[in-house]
């Protein structure tokens, strides 16, 4: 899965870049509106993670011009944003966001949201790999056989499945 990250703090959207990369997600940032509109344009992306308060062109903005084009109206875009008032988040839903995230916030929730985002619109098709009852979900991370997720471990060049894995607590990142 493709995703375009517009976010005018590049420590930020480095951040969400980095984390969304390690959680197998083909990621590319920009640092203004013209910029990602052009990017949004030109590429082909799965999802837009979008600031709405940039410099020049703001989210906004972005996202009409988004909407108005055939090739990128079907894009689903998240909507980042300090702006946390009812009014700001329902003007972001209302212009066309799929969802809306106020800052600061849990990088793990975005994760979560952006898979929620994706079930919705039907883009998680073909991050499978299936082979007779054995199926690897790229997009849920997981791996099924018979249906029933099991744990794979590798060791010395060898994958080994078992029944369950220990879960290793992860840290919620807040930026």
């Amino acid at each position: 899965m493709k995703i375009l990250v517009i976010e005018d703090e590049k420590l930020l959207a480095e951040s969400i870049r980095a984390v969304l990369e390690q959680k197998g997600f083909e990621v590319e940032t920009v640092y203004d509106g013209e910029t990602g509109a052009e990017y949004a344009r030109l590429g082909i992306y799965d999802l837009l993670i979008l600031d709405v308060m940039m410099p020049g062109m703001d989210g906004y903005a972005v996202l009409r011009r988004l909407k108005d084009n055939d090739a990128t109206a079907s894009v689903p875009v998240i909507f980042l944003s300090a702006k946390s008032e009812e009014y700001d988040r329902i003007y972001g839903l209302e212009a066309g966001a799929d969802d809306y995230i106020v800052k600061p916030f849990s990088v793990l929730e975005v994760v979560s949201r952006i898979r929620a985002v994706l079930r919705r619109s039907g883009k998680k098709r073909d991050v499978e790999l299936k082979i007779e009852n054995l199926r690897l979900d790229l997009f849920l991370q997981g791996v099924l056989y018979h249906k029933r997720r099991v744990c794979v471990k590798h060791f010395h060049g060898f994958f080994t499945f078992g029944a369950s894995c220990e879960r290793r607590a992860e840290i919620p990142h807040v930026f």
